[in-house]
């Protein structure tokens, strides 16, 4: 059940977000074709409507997700979803995991676009992407690409906690004791919980930075230097990212109030 929940969720975004993908894929392919003919007029405007498309692209996809979780586990249809033979956590995963998919696909097509969008660019030197790549290939050693790894990890779990912090902000307000003015509980209390756990956040790591074995303001001298702060950022990262997790589920499975 849980694997179908999945499929559907992937589905159910891709109706909305690749659509947009796609748009703008293509508005980057015919605005580098305008800017060929040196017709500054089509091509500034075609520029402005690309840079338009990609703000409304990014924007879209954080709503969706937003949209995706409310409607589906906290409105009407939330009456049929908990009701399925899968856990909360199950049903706040699936949500995750295919935000999270589709953000990195989103992510994939903006560099796409924004790679097509200077393709025919006079004054870019192709090569040096090549030379690039040769100089990191041959310089590179394993400590640097533990680092590399360090740091998407730490980019997926940032961005995990990030869309966990937003699941939880929005549980918190469909809490009983905020039903009574419909104002704050839908604007003034997602946005106030969101900020609050982030200023907490930031003071506990804080905190915790100044009780590490090692100063985050000393040189770094090589990429050597940077595994254990990495290592320490990404295990902070991870248990805050669990205990929003759970939050979210303990809210889900004991106060739900489905409008």
């Amino acid at each position: 059940m849980f694997a179908k929940l999945l499929k559907h969720e992937f589905s159910a975004i891709a109706k909305e977000l690749l659509p947009v993908y796609l748009l703008m894929i293509a508005a980057a392919v015919i605005t580098n074709l305008l800017l060929l003919t040196h017709y500054d007029t089509p091509s500034a405007f075609a520029a402005a409507i690309f840079g338009a498309i990609t703000v409304a692209a990014f924007v879209i996809t954080l709503v969706t997700m937003i949209r995706r979780f409310r409607r589906n586990l906290l409105k009407d249809e939330g009456y049929l979803m908990f009701t399925l033979p899968v856990t909360a956590k199950q049903l706040i995963l699936t949500k995750a995991i295919a935000a999270i998919v589709w953000s990195g696909i989103g992510l994939f097509c903006g560099f796409l676009s924004g790679f097509l969008f200077i393709l025919n660019a006079a004054t870019f030197e192709w090569g040096m992407i090549g030379d690039f790549f040769a100089f990191v290939f041959s310089h590179a050693q394993a400590g640097d690409w533990l680092v590399v790894a360090e740091i998407l990890v730490s980019m997926i779990l940032n961005f995990t906690l990030f869309l966990f912090t937003i699941y939880l902000s929005v549980s918190v307000a469909q809490l009983p004791i905020f039903k009574a003015n419909d104002t704050v509980r839908r604007r003034i209390v997602p946005f106030g919980c969101f900020i609050l756990f982030y200023i907490i956040y930031i003071g506990i790591t804080s905190l915790i930075g100044e009780l590490l074995p090692f100063d985050a303001n000393t040189a770094i001298n090589q990429s050597s230097d940077l595994l254990l702060p990495l290592f320490f950022g990404i295990a902070i990262e991870l248990v805050t990212v669990t205990a929003v997790f759970f939050l979210v589920d303990y809210i889900l499975r004991r106060h739900l109030n489905l409008e």
